[in-house]
């Protein structure tokens, strides 16, 4: 079955990249999308992913970073141009659905590429009071609003929206072109680890529910056999058929990455 991991991110440690190909070989995993949110989250920058993408242009897919209020759409653009082919978004200085706003989506709908939001609780260990974050900025129904000016441009919402995952399901059976992922800390104390057959198909629980849902890690290169083992388990507790595991794992990443066009609301 192919893997396609779209949430990861590249740490501020030496030779990540190289150490987080060497694990996606060993597990099976085709290729992952790939930011750096710099100094606020303790990682590299978009330059250091530009490094590891030419590195490993068939394994690593470059998500530019881009902090709503400080960064612009020149800058969605010119990594566009450098081969990049999705955008990961987190820290706004305002509210997501800000109208100001509305030319990086723009811009991210023109070219093509899938934004990738963090939705919920952010724990930006790096940051300082002066860079001004709040997760109430981040809420999961901030998107919708985007969503319906753009149509045509696919959303991700990141963690399943740690505490709004009710509000998550209702929203991606509602509107065609937002998606989740349920990435994040499978281990214990990891709030996927409560995520039980049963928990987990009381939020997803209408036709078609999977195909709304994408495989995803966000964890150092170390745990992702933990984070894949864990979301095999879940799935075969559930009972989902080849087809759907081949859009959760794959299918639909490649669609989004592909620039194609978001389903009928199920």
């Amino acid at each position: 079955m192919k893997i396609i991991d779209f949430h990861n991110h590249l740490l501020d440690e030496p030779d990540f990249a190289d150490g987080l190909v060497c694990e996606m070989d060993r597990l099976g995993i085709e290729k992952t999308c790939l930011s750096g949110l710099g100094r606020i989250c303790r990682m590299q920058d978009d330059e250091a992913v530009l490094r590891a993408v030419q590195a490993h242009p068939d394994r690593i897919v470059g998500f530019v970073f881009v902090r709503p209020g400080h960064d612009t759409k020149e800058k969605i653009a010119r990594y566009h141009e450098l081969g990049f082919r999705g955008v990961k978004v987190t820290c706004p200085a305002k509210s997501y659905d800000a109208v100001e706003y509305h030319a990086l989506w723009e811009t991210a709908c023109r070219l093509k590429m899938p934004v990738l939001f963090h939705t919920g609780v952010v724990t930006a260990l790096g940051a300082v009071p002066e860079d001004d974050i709040s997760s109430e900025r981040m809420r999961p129904h901030l998107l919708e609003p985007i969503a319906r000016a753009f149509p045509e441009l696919n959303l991700v919402m990141a963690h399943c929206g740690i505490s709004f995952t009710m509000d998550i399901s209702d929203i991606i059976r509602l509107i065609p072109n937002i998606y989740c992922d349920i990435s994040g800390a499978a281990g214990p104390g990891g709030w996927r680890s409560r995520l039980t057959p049963e928990r987990f198909t009381g939020f997803f629980w209408w036709p078609d529910a999977y195909r709304k849902i994408l495989f995803g890690t966000d964890v150092h290169w170390r745990d992702m056999g933990d984070v894949l083992a864990a979301d095999r388990a879940l799935y075969a507790g559930v009972g989902l058929t080849n087809g759907l595991l081949d859009d959760i794992f794959a299918g639909t990443a490649e669609r989004l990455l592909n620039g194609e066009d978001p389903p009928v609301a199920g």
